[in-house]
């Protein structure tokens, strides 16, 4: 019990001794800063300006001194910045790389496409139509209602519109000049019920009559079968006009095949026929196909 009391007599002399000098030298700070303090008030008194001296002095001393402290900093952070964006570069390299080996093998397959059509072209000697010139128009009647599908153009004969020119926008086919005066023409639109348009599809290439019927969409016939089950023809590939009977030329979009209620295969247009302003008239000449078909068919005519 005596070496412990010893033990604990030591650490309480060193604690009292510990606290005794931090006491002394908070004092002689203390009274150093105030002694300093005391100075520079009394300079700053005599002699006005040596404030303003002394903090442009520190001013000049200290600013070379942060500069040359703060230019590690600067430097790791120019260099995390370039190792950033190098990173960046190098992904966006190896995008490129990857859409460029796409874009290469896409430039293959066009290029053999390309080869391919042209000999398809020399086997069967295709002509093939030459551009065709447009006369823009401006439609200033909408669509006549239920029992009558057609529009009124702005421009005639004076524009140099003829019967049967095609009628297109932007989206594709909206129907085909049948009456033109000096200075206005009328369209028969592709839901009209007079109008039949032969259409080729995209994917099946099943051949049919695109027939209007005064609703938004027309239906497909002279097909195989237009039931949902069992045609050829696929829901939503795109139809195309293919040119047969020389009165369309080949290859305007026209919709897509959608499927009714009932079943029947119907053809949703692309274009929109209750919102029509400008359009596209085609100078396009129907091709003359009597002396080619049967004696049969040389008296028949496209419906209007």
């Amino acid at each position: 019990m005596s070496q412990i009391s010893a033990k604990e007599s030591n650490t309480l002399r060193r604690i009292n001794l510990s606290s005794s000098f931090k006491g002394f030298s908070y004092r002689v700070s203390f009274l150093l800063y105030f002694f300093l303090a005391a100075i520079f008030l009394v300079i700053s008194s005599i002699s006005p300006g040596f404030v303003g001296s002394a903090r442009e002095f520190i001013l000049d001393f200290s600013t070379p001194v942060l500069e040359v402290v703060a230019a590690p900093f600067h430097l790791l952070d120019r260099s995390i910045q370039d190792m950033t964006h190098m990173v960046t570069v190098r992904e966006q390299v190896q995008e490129l790389q990857k859409e460029r080996l796409v874009l290469l093998n896409w430039k293959r397959k066009a290029e053999e496409l390309n080869f391919e059509n042209k000999k398809l072209r020399e086997i069967i000697n295709y002509t093939q139509d030459g551009p065709r010139d447009i006369i823009p128009a401006r439609v200033v009647s909408n669509p006549g209602g239920v029992y009558l599908r057609n529009i009124i153009l702005n421009a005639g004969k004076e524009n140099g519109i003829k019967k049967e020119y095609p009628v297109t926008n932007t989206e594709g086919l909206l129907g085909r000049i049948i009456e033109v005066g000096n200075t206005s023409s009328r369209v028969l639109l592709i839901t009209d019920i007079n109008s039949r348009i032969p259409i080729v599809t995209e994917r099946s290439g099943v051949n049919a009559i695109l027939s209007g019927d005064n609703s938004d969409f027309p239906h497909l016939t002279y097909v195989y079968k237009t039931s949902y089950e069992d045609s050829p023809i696929e829901l939503g590939e795109r139809v195309f006009t293919s040119g047969y009977a020389g009165v369309f030329p080949p290859g305007i979009p026209i919709g897509v095949v959608v499927r009714r209620d009932d079943g029947e295969m119907v053809v949703h247009p692309f274009v929109d026929l209750d919102r029509l302003s400008f359009v596209a008239v085609e100078q396009y000449v129907p091709v003359d196909v009597s002396s080619v078909l049967p004696a049969s068919l040389q008296e028949w005519k496209w419906q209007e």
